[in-house]
């Protein structure tokens, strides 16, 4: 596999996981005029929508993205779902792995 390739994998893996844990999801993307956009929008009933953008590392995670978002829908949560974490940010700005993001989303 060419490496490059690396983020269109997980990508498509972390929507595998999403759709396998609950069909009762609306599953989004997002994108301003700008370009600025957002893998997957989680979008539950009566409950903010929480933005996931899946990186294959978090060396170079950019923070642009979920700027924009999060200033379009204020109430909505935005994670990183990263292969292995190495750093954690908290509150509505978040790395998580997968598993901790699959498990943010069932509680």
């Amino acid at each position: 596999l060419d490496t490059g390739d690396y983020g269109l994998y997980w990508e498509h893996y972390v929507l595998n996981e999403l759709l396998a844990q609950n069909q009762d999801w609306s599953i989004r993307y997002w994108r301003d005029k700008q370009d600025r956009e957002v893998d997957f929008v989680v979008v539950r009933r009566g409950r903010p929508p929480i933005a996931l953008e899946c990186k294959w590392s978090d060396k170079n995670i950019s923070s642009k993205n979920a700027a924009a978002f999060l200033a379009r829908y204020p109430d909505a949560e935005y994670h990183f779902v990263v292969r292995e974490p190495s750093q954690k940010r908290g509150g509505k700005l978040d790395v998580l792995s997968l598993d901790e993001c699959m498990a943010k989303l069932l509680a």
